[in-house]
């Protein structure tokens, strides 16, 4: 349906389906490759009982037929259902797919079932504007499920809201770092800001095949990473900075990189003695380093973000190496200081 791992999904769905046989079903939802995640729910109403029930399921944790093992549920007053309906009514149109076939990921499917009538609306990550009437139904849903989901449907409402921004930048893009017009995913006023920071990008530096770290000073220091796929020109860009959008560093970091204005970083690690400095090299055990402040090494976390750390342990010592310096070795003459004291 979607790929070889969509088809899976799907097969999943299809068990799920089986083992609510004999409800009323009003609407289900599936969400494939959304954040990596692989989410399937749905609202009955079950005869029997007289009860509507909101139930979901995490495929990817799905791996038996025993579906009742892996099922969350939550009843939902019949008053709410009166309420959806009623946001509904007069609002469902004929089927609609807006999937844009250029996306691989975030894959959303609604089917509502009202009135003897099945509607099924198809779209990527975002709730389109043109179906303002499917927040009803997902608001009413998330409700009734585990908060952890919770940001999802901050980001499939935010086009709905006029916020999408924040979540766009962090997608995965279709652009040439190299060649396409920037003004496609800046605006005007953050090209002319960031124009200023060209100079401000004190560190920059490529690794492995796709990957570009950088350190832009500006009212502090902001860690940007470019992941660039040159074969498929997909491009995904993060920055530190609390702009949820594409921000001026960003500009600047890619200005520099079509200028070919890198600066290396100093690499660091700690010696523990168990692996040599190449097998360090080959799996990336080291640290980004920007320099000393204060007595302390100020390095790249593994969490992507820019934090000072001790080079001096209780024994006034230090367990830290230089993996790599500048010419001038000034990283290690910064250091020695902080030894002597």
């Amino acid at each position: 349906m979607y790929n070889e791992d969509g088809d899976i999904m799907d097969d999943k769905i299809k068990l799920v389906k089986k083992y609510f046989k004999g409800t009323d079903l009003l609407f289900e939802i599936e969400m494939i490759n959304y954040e990596s995640h692989n989410l399937y729910m749905r609202l009955d109403y079950f005869k029997r009982l007289k009860v509507y029930r909101v139930s979901w399921i995490d495929l990817d944790q799905l791996e038996d037929r025993h579906v009742d093992k892996y099922l969350g549920t939550q009843y939902i007053q019949s008053n709410i259902i009166d309420l959806i309906k009623r946001d509904l009514d007069g609002k469902l149109t004929d089927s609609i797919d807006l999937l844009d076939k250029d996306i691989k990921d975030g894959l959303v499917i609604v089917n509502i079932y009202l009135n003897n009538q099945e509607y099924s609306y198809k779209f990527n990550r975002y709730i389109p504007k043109s179906l303002p009437f499917l927040g009803a139904v997902f608001a009413n849903m998330f409700d009734n499920l585990p908060r952890k989901v919770e940001p999802f449907l901050f980001e499939l409402t935010s086009v709905l809201l006029d916020n999408n921004k924040k979540y766009d930048y962090k997608k995965p893009i279709k652009f040439n770092l190299f060649k396409s017009n920037l003004e496609d995913i800046f605006d005007k006023d953050t090209i002319t800001k960031g124009k200023d920071y060209l100079s401000k990008v004190i560190y920059l530096e490529k690794y492995d095949k796709d990957r570009y770290f950088a350190v832009v000073q500006g009212t502090e220091k902001y860690l940007i990473v470019i992941k660039y796929d040159e074969d498929s020109e997909m491009l995904q860009l993060y920055c530190s900075c609390p702009y949820e959008a594409y921000c001026k560093h960003l500009y600047a970091v890619i200005k520099n990189i079509r200028d070919n204005k890198f600066k290396k970083f100093y690499k660091v690690y700690i010696d523990d003695g168990n692996t040599n400095l190449l097998e360090r090299l080959t799996n990336f055990n080291f640290n980004l380093c920007l320099g000393v402040v204060d007595n302390n090494l100020e390095i790249v976390n593994n969490n992507g973000g820019i934090e000072l750390v001790p080079i001096l342990n209780q024994n006034g010592t230090t367990n830290w190496r230089i993996l790599e310096d500048d010419k001038k070795e000034t990283l290690k003459k910064e250091i020695e200081k902080v030894i002597k004291g």
